[in-house]
């Protein structure tokens, strides 16, 4: 998707590394709330950012959550999401790794 360009990669890393954490933890703020519209959207998020970065298996991860949210069975989204929350640390972490040895930790 970014076509080799090495820069452009590191910024989209350092970017997601930020902002993954930020979206999972709007996540489970809006499932403790109960608002299952708004975790339907922060799941819908997390998984277009996930997705963009290859990750198919967090993609896949927050799409359980997104459809739990959808169909409002905040019981399954929280499952869900305890699910998702070691495949977004190991993201985050990969993603740090990458750009360490990129030279832009």
């Amino acid at each position: 998707m970014i076509g080799g360009d090495e820069d452009l990669l590191n910024d989209v890393a350092d970017l997601a590394r930020g902002e993954i954490p930020k979206q999972l933890a709007e996540l489970r703020a809006s499932l403790d709330a109960g608002d299952a519209p708004t975790a339907h959207r922060h799941a819908h998020t997390l998984k277009g950012t996930v997705a963009t970065l290859g990750a198919e298996r967090v993609r896949d991860a927050a799409f359980v959550v997104e459809q739990a949210a959808r169909h409002a069975d905040l019981d399954k989204a929280r499952t869900g999401t305890d699910a998702l929350e070691p495949l977004v640390d190991r993201l985050v972490a990969e993603l740090g790794a990458h750009l360490k040895a990129a030279g832009h930790a």
